[in-house]
């Protein structure tokens, strides 16, 4: 089984060893890492025994390659000299930018010991058989400045001037000088036809060296690459051993650390300054001008480093094969708020025409209605005056949790007095911070699925509404659906033309149109608030239980419909930060009422009909949040993007219509908390308090309360003057139980907005 992505902190790490803000993708086919220029995207590969210093050996070999490797220069010199020159100049450039990365961030030199000595004991060289002073000297070289701290990789006199040459090199050119060089005295040697076991005996394969030529040793040298006291050994503190780095001195950390040089800063013709690494997936003689590089450094020719090719093919064999499923990187689509949100002047304005029809049609019905509708208004005061008092203790509460109190340095002449006996004898000042500004969007499930409940869904609502306008705080009420106000008409499944104009997105995961109805707002003026309630307890009369009794046309733009909460939240990216400017707050909630199942959106789909795990990416910062498979739900990953990206806190409420005995067994079988619970002590909380809640889903809380028993209003003083004993008694112990249940749930809900 291929292993799970690597936690958000190893992508964290290598946006920060890149310094910018790429993308960290992982793909479990990838045969190795590679880096996109164009999109600044890393891909790792996802092995099923990939550990932790090899991910990091990976990481940080790539991000030294996008930091140190000038593209440009590297295209220019492939054209110039042959695709050919690519080997040679991968093996040259991985001990240079090694090199860099590790004087850059000294804690990588232990990733790379640690991960080349594992890759190593996998035999993915394929040397574990072979003699390897048999080796080509190309081989020895890329030996040498991978796993020279494990294996004595001899070299003889002539030969250890190629090393001393790429330990002296500073810049690209060096690089290239280095690499021509290797491949013209490696023109000569005769490649490996026979078995891959059996080098024969050309000791260091007939290369002669360009600055050695006339040099009369020949043979291994005694000393190798074995790692002496000065350089370190394979456990010592800096972990450099014998790979061919030695010991950075200030002058070569001053001048690769900064990942800049002298031939390093030129541009390309295209533009870039950062470069990336030395190799790219194709194998033709354009292949420089790819965007997308990697650490494989096969090249084109016999370039008779066997070691590198057979590397590259187990890194391959590492990965996942291709019927492994794939991840799908998803970017957060960017929502047109204009052609999207309807404003609530244009809603009440419609509103008003439904009514205004109603009151011609059947006025008797209607004064029936507001009579009703006023008296849950008025019976709504108890809940909202304590909602409002828990709300303003815990504000005050957390300013004087952060009030100090200091010495102003100037004397108390009162206290003067007591200076033989304390030294407390000066003044002190009261430092009371300022109160936080709050602010609260609610979010309105409008669709089919809330049909039981969607009455008592706008009472709530309407409870939450006047809350606001009790303690006098910004709000926003918004209803998604998927009907279209404006031809009043189900706009479920409808075109990409018209999905275009909600999106800021070619390849948009939502694949069907949805509105948002601005219900409410702390905008309005008196007039509009007055009648906006009036209008929402029409539309939970006609929603309601009983709503079917009644003679009131449906404007089919308010009526219930599909559940787009997923497009919901995504728009919510850009109206909480607008409604946070706007209002000049400190502290947004988002209180969500819902039945918690969006529709389905095609998340794992990729363009060739193929699915894989989806992973919602944010492109500002690189964070990613994976679903569990193709088919899985990610309403939970959008709170928690919504969450990360405007630091709202979220409280999900849902009205469960059902019996008791039948709601707790679907909870305790969908929620892994509940479950643990137990389905007993979920029953008696629920039968008890009216609701129970969880944290999963991505809310902060959720809650699930009994529909029923949330909107019943009891109160003594509703009694009838003649009302019997046995009454009144009954009306107190159920006012009194209602109220202690009502409060445990709004503490906690409080705790959440305040």
């Amino acid at each position: 089984m291929i292993q799970a992505i690597s936690n958000r902190s190893d992508d964290l790490l290598a946006r920060l060893a890149a310094e910018e803000s790429i993308h960290v993708q992982h793909d479990p086919n990838a045969s190795t890492a590679s880096f996109d220029l164009r999109s600044r995207t890393l891909t790792m590969p996802v092995w099923d025994d990939m550990t932790r210093d090899i991910r990091h050996m990976l990481t940080f070999h790539e991000i030294a390659h996008a930091l140190y490797t000038p593209f440009g220069e590297w295209r220019d010199a492939c054209d110039e000299h042959g695709s050919s020159l690519r080997v040679y100049c991968n093996i040259v450039e991985d001990a240079r930018i090694e090199r860099m990365i590790k004087s850059k961030f000294p804690g990588a030199r232990r990733d790379f010991l640690d991960g080349y000595r594992k890759l190593h004991e996998r035999d993915l060289f394929e040397i574990a058989e072979r003699d390897i002073s048999s080796l080509s000297i190309g081989d020895r070289i890329n030996l040498h400045y991978k796993i020279g701290f494990v294996e004595t990789i001899p070299f003889a006199a002539d030969e250890q001037i190629w090393i001393d040459r790429i330990d002296a090199a500073k810049t690209f050119a060096d690089v290239i000088e280095i690499a021509i060089d290797l491949r013209d005295a490696m023109k000569d040697e005769t490649p490996d036809t026979g078995d891959e076991n059996e080098q024969g005996d050309t000791g260091n394969g007939g290369v002669e060296t360009p600055d050695a030529a006339d040099s009369d040793e020949d043979g291994p040298s005694a000393n190798g690459s074995v790692p002496s006291d000065e350089e370190g050994t394979e456990e010592g503190e800096d972990g450099k051993g014998g790979s061919g780095e030695g010991e950075d001195t200030d002058e070569d950390g001053d001048e690769t650390g900064s990942g800049s040089g002298d031939d390093e800063s030129t541009d390309s013709d295209e533009g870039s300054e950062s470069g990336a690494g030395m190799d790219d997936d194709t194998d033709d003689g354009e292949s420089a001008d790819s965007d997308i590089v990697s650490t494989s450094g096969a090249g084109e020719g016999d370039s008779n480093i066997t070691t590198q090719d057979a590397f590259d093919r187990n890194l391959a064999n590492e990965s996942g094969d291709q019927s492994t499923e794939r991840y799908v990187y998803r970017d957060m689509p960017e929502a047109n708020v204009e052609n999207i949100v309807i404003d609530f002047k244009d809603c009440h304005k419609r509103l008003d025409t439904m009514f205004n029809g109603w009151n011609a049609a059947n006025a008797e019905e209607v004064d029936t209605f507001l009579s009703k509708a006023g008296s849950f208004i008025n019976g709504s005061t108890k809940t909202v005056n304590q909602m409002a008092q828990q709300f303003e203790m815990k504000k005050r509460a957390e300013v004087d949790r952060q009030t100090k109190i200091s010495s102003t340095g100037e004397l108390d002449m009162e206290s003067l007095v007591n200076y033989k006996f304390t030294e407390d004898i000066f003044l002190r000042a009261e430092d009371t911070p300022n109160g936080k500004n709050h602010g609260l969007v609610i979010l309105v499930d409008w669709s089919g699925s809330m049909c039981e409940c969607m009455g008592e869904t706008i009472e709530q609502m309407v409870q939450l509404v006047l809350f606001c306008k009790k303690v006098q705080i910004p709000f926003e009420v918004y209803g998604f659906t998927n009907n279209d106000f404006e031809n009043s008409t189900y706009s479920y499944g409808r075109g990409d033309d018209e999905r275009s104009t909600k999106w800021n997105d070619e390849d948009c995961v939502f694949n069907n149109n949805f509105q948002m109805l601005n219900l409410m707002s702390s905008r309005m003026n008196t007039l509009q608030y007055k009648a906006g309630l009036k209008h929402m307890m029409m539309l939970a009369a006609v929603h309601g239980s009983h709503g079917y009794n009644l003679n009131c046309p449906m404007d089919y733009a308010f009526g219930l419909s599909g559940t787009p909460l997923d497009e919901a939240l995504a728009t919510l990216n850009a109206i909480i930060p607008a409604f946070r400017a706007a209002n000049d707050l400190n502290i947004v909630n988002l209180t969500v009422i819902t039945d918690g199942c969006s529709n389905g959106n095609h998340w794992g789909r990729q363009k060739d009909h193929e699915w894989g795990t989806p992973i919602l990416r944010n492109k500002r910062n690189g964070a990613t949040y994976a679903g569990n498979s193709c088919y899985d739900s990610m309403t939970g990953n959008l709170l928690n993007y919504l969450r990360d990206e405007t630091g709202v806190n979220i409280v999900g409420i849902f009205l469960e219509p059902s019996s008791p005995k039948r709601a707790v067994y679907s909870l305790v079988n969908r929620y892994d908390d509940l479950s643990k619970m137990g389905y007993d002590a979920c029953l008696d909380q629920f039968k008890k308090e009216g609701f129970v809640s969880t944290t999963e889903d991505g809310y902060d809380e959720y809650f699930i309360i009994a529909a029923k028993k949330k909107v019943e209003q009891v109160d003594i003083a509703d009694l009838d003057d003649d009302a019997s004993l046995t009454k009144i008694k009954n009306t107190f112990v159920k006012s009194s139980a209602g109220s202690k249940s009502s409060r445990l749930m709004l503490n906690r809900m409080i705790d959440h907005l305040a």
